[in-house]
């Protein structure tokens, strides 16, 4: 996602446009705040102008529709932001626990307690272990039928 912006450090001056690409990982959860770092031209005299990302998804048509930019001003701000952050990546991950309780969204150990507490193991018991270099292994204590 790219960002423009422009830079008036001084109300006569003219303003200079400038961008910045801000990358977020796939897989992100909506809602999720990441920071914008401006560097040096972090301050009063910055006004965001345009927001574009790629590639853009078919279905909304329009970056502005998908996020939403909030300017912090100030060292508490930005404090409270990072607790605020945490507080939200802590609220989503009991949403994504809270969910494990059912079998259509459990994965991984949850599936295994649930088909426990139901008495269904979820790998039957082997006569045998794995060995690399078997080639064939003929089990020949089957029952018939």
């Amino acid at each position: 996602m790219t960002i423009g912006y422009e830079v008036r450090p001084d109300p006569d001056a003219a303003p200079g446009a400038r961008s910045v690409t801000l990358k977020v990982p796939a897989g992100t959860i909506a809602g999720a705040s990441v920071p914008l770092d401006l560097g040096a031209d972090e301050g009063s005299g910055v006004r965001l102008t345009r927001l574009t990302m790629s590639p853009l998804p078919a279905a909304s048509g329009r970056a502005e529709t998908l996020w939403r930019l909030t300017a912090l001003l100030g060292n508490m701000a930005k404090l409270l932001w990072a607790v605020g952050a945490e507080r939200d990546r802590l609220r989503r991950q009991a949403a994504l626990i809270l969910r494990q309780k059912t079998l259509a969204e459990a994965t991984g150990g949850s599936l295994d307690l649930i088909g426990y507490g139901l008495g269904v193991p979820r790998f039957p018991p082997l006569n045998h272990g794995f060995d690399a270099h078997t080639v064939a292994l003929y089990a020949l204590d089957d029952p018939e039928g």
